[in-house]
């Protein structure tokens, strides 16, 4: 299932602020577009939160729904309960958001999976990560060290590798996103009141407003 927060997001409204974000749209287009059965192609798209990967998952999946692509997506909460095994197959396209580092050893092990089903019988796999990709890799062999270096000869090749920067979308659409410098030291009058008051909940709440703000 789509997520709610980006249930709205397309290849259309999607506005990169820099030159990796347009990077990261060109190359989503190409994906897309990408249809040739023979090679891999992959994109592993890492960067911080709140810089349009999720959005550029959720586009993707969009696109290709209702063409002839057998294409699934599967976003961290779905790692633990999704059985791949009854359906890889050949020539489909995986999109997989927020594949991290915390990820538990089931999660990652659906990455390798997808990954290598795409290179012996053909498709497409869209990644994104708060994690680089060299980082992630050596979580998801932390168990089983012998296997990196075949897994990475053979699959590295197939991705394009982005790392996507920027300022948080979510921060500039917060509800506070508007607020101005006298709105700012309202609230730090309002955060010195809480801590004298020694209501250290409301205090914390503050503070990451006044931070934001900042």
């Amino acid at each position: 299932h789509l997520p709610v927060e980006n249930i709205c997001s397309n290849l259309w409204n999607y506005e990169p602020k820099n030159g990796s974000q347009e990077e990261l749209l060109i190359y989503s287009r190409s994906f897309i577009a990408f249809t040739s059965k023979t090679p891999t192609a992959g994109l592993f798209v890492f960067g911080e939160p709140g810089v349009g990967k999720t959005h550029m998952c959720v586009s993707i999946a969009k696109e290709l729904v209702g063409t002839s692509q057998e294409a699934y997506y599967v976003s961290a909460e779905d790692y633990e309960r999704h059985r791949i095994e009854r359906v890889l197959g050949p020539e489909q396209v995986w999109i997989i958001d927020d594949l991290n580092s915390s990820v538990s050893v089931s999660g990652m092990g659906l990455f390798k999976k997808v990954v290598l089903n795409a290179h012996n019988r053909g498709g497409r796999v869209f990644v994104t990560s708060n994690r680089g990709y060299d980082e992630l890799m050596e979580h998801a062999f932390i168990i089983d060290p012998h296997e990196k270096q075949r897994y990475m000869d053979r699959t590295k090749g197939a991705f394009k590798i982005l790392h996507v920067t920027g300022e948080s979308a979510r921060t500039k659409k917060a509800w506070y996103a508007e607020m101005g410098p006298l709105d700012l030291e309202k609230l730090q009058l309002r955060l010195n009141e809480a801590v004298n008051a020694e209501d250290y909940e409301v205090a914390a709440l503050l503070r990451d407003q006044i931070n934001a703000l900042k």
